[in-house]
C-alpha cells in the first residue's frame, strides 16, 4: 500500500456527540487526533453557507472536510425536499474546494422506513424490511397511518 503525509481534516456531526462517539471512533481507528478540527458550534449552530467553513479550512488546511449528516448543516429555513430552495445551497461549498483543493464529503441520512416504502412489494414485505433493521410495526388496513418503533424506541407514524 502506497504511503501519504498526513492531512488535516474537518469533521462536523450534528448527531453524534464528538467527545463520547466521534472521538472513540477515532482513536479505534488510528487516527491522530491533533489533524482532526471541528468548528465549535456552542454559541451558533453551523449551515453549508455559514463563511466558518471557509476560514477553518483555509486556516487549518485541511484537504478533507466531512458533513455528517447533511441534513443537519442545510439550515433553517431550507427544505432540502424542495428543488428551488437547495439548489444553491451547495455551491458556497464548490467554491472553498476548488480554492482551497479540499475534498468535501457530505454523509446524507436517508429516513429507513420511507425508504424500505420505495422499495417494497407489499405490505408484509415492507413490514419484514423494516422488521429488518429493528423497527416494530404495526399496519392495520383500516388505519390511515402506519405506525413504527424505531430501534431507538422512538414512535412514528408515516401516511401509507
Amino acid at each position: 500500500m502506497e504511503s501519504h503525509d498526513p492531512i488535516n481534516i474537518l469533521y462536523q456531526t450534528a448527531e453524534d456527540g464528538l467527545g463520547d462517539t466521534i472521538k472513540l471512533r477515532l482513536i479505534n481507528a488510528g487516527a491522530d487526533l491533533n489533524r482532526i478540527i471541528c468548528i465549535d458550534e456552542t454559541e451558533h449552530s453551523l449551515s453549508l453557507l455559514d463563511e466558518r467553513i471557509e476560514k477553518a479550512v483555509k486556516d487549518s488546511n485541511a484537504k478533507l472536510m466531512i458533513l455528517d449528516p447533511l441534513q443537519g448543516y442545510l439550515g433553517r429555513d431550507v427544505n432540502m425536499n424542495r428543488a428551488n430552495e437547495i439548489r444553491d445551497v451547495p455551491k458556497r461549498l464548490t467554491t472553498v474546494a476548488e480554492q482551497t483543493g479540499c475534498a468535501i464529503v457530505l454523509i446524507g441520512h436517508l429516513n429507513k422506513a420511507e425508504d424500505a416504502m420505495a422499495v417494497a412489494r407489499s405490505q408484509e414485505h415492507f413490514i419484514n424490511l423494516l422488521a429488518r433493521k429493528g423497527y416494530k410495526v404495526k399496519w392495520t388496513g383500516k388505519r390511515k397511518n402506519i405506525t413504527y418503533t424505531t430501534p431507538s424506541m422512538k414512535l412514528r407514524d408515516v401516511n401509507q
